[in-house]
């Protein structure tokens, strides 16, 4: 896919709200009252129209996307907000505008490492001709390449490019995993090489290297390795048969 035109002005904003405000079933409650306390945030900004969507909030300011989004990132109650661009509901055209909202998204990365990413649809539309994991790996397809830095990761990824899939028109958004979260990922990946290289010890023997970087944990000491018997990992008998 060619460089898309500038990235025009988001059209929405997108709020996600914790599930720990919902115990009791009071889910439509704490809505109404969150929409009323978004509304009041983002009086003197722009005015802004609130829609139920599927377990998180659409924002529709007439002006000021991106203020307006900054803004709600203090309202009491809100988990999270992205500010997201519309598209025609096709997937050609979805693709288009998908890959200028990447590109500015990895800006704001820092430039000498990978990032983990992944492409993550939710479809409204359910006779749209592509199922959500179809859409995915189409838009996947169209705007990875010439993004080195990119690693495709479907768990704890560090940006998810959100695609929500509607009848009238569709919206693309680009959700960071919080610092701490990302942390607490990036130990998961540490620990999970960690049991690769250690299954491989144990399948193939002491001549297997090792995989971890310096922050994870280091191969178990020689006098912790199990030897190998019969290919059966343990102790060989005293006898030597």
């Amino acid at each position: 896919m060619t460089e898309a035109a500038p990235l025009p002005p988001p059209e929405i904003v997108l709020v996600r709200y914790g599930e720990l405000a919902l115990k009791g079933g009071n889910r439509r409650q704490f809505e109404d009252r969150l929409s009323a306390n978004i509304r009041d945030a983002a009086r003197g900004i722009a005015r802004v129209e609130v829609e139920r969507r599927r377990g998180r909030l659409a924002v529709m300011p007439e002006k000021r996307t991106e203020d307006v989004a900054r803004r709600l990132q203090e309202v009491f109650g809100i988990k999270s907000v992205s500010p997201a661009w519309g598209s025609p509901s096709d997937p050609e055209a979805i693709a288009r505008i998908a890959r200028p909202v990447l590109v500015e998204a990895l800006a704001a990365e820092p430039p000498d490492r990978e990032i983990a990413f992944r492409v993550h649809t939710s479809r409204g539309d359910k006779d749209f001709p592509l199922n959500s994991i179809e859409l995915d790996r189409f838009v996947a397809e169209r705007i990875m390449p010439g993004l080195a830095r990119l690693r495709v990761r479907l768990d704890d990824p560090e940006l998810t490019l959100g695609i929500d899939v509607r009848l009238e028109r569709s919206y693309v958004f680009v959700r960071r995993l919080p610092p701490r979260e990302r942390a607490l990922a990036l130990k998961r990946t540490d620990f999970g090489m960690f049991k690769e290289a250690t299954a491989k010890f144990l399948h193939h023997g002491p001549n297997v290297g090792w995989i971890c970087n310096a922050s994870g944990p280091g191969p178990p000491s020689p006098a912790a390795r199990p030897r190998r018997w019969n290919g059966i990992s343990g102790s060989a008998p005293s006898n030597g048969k």
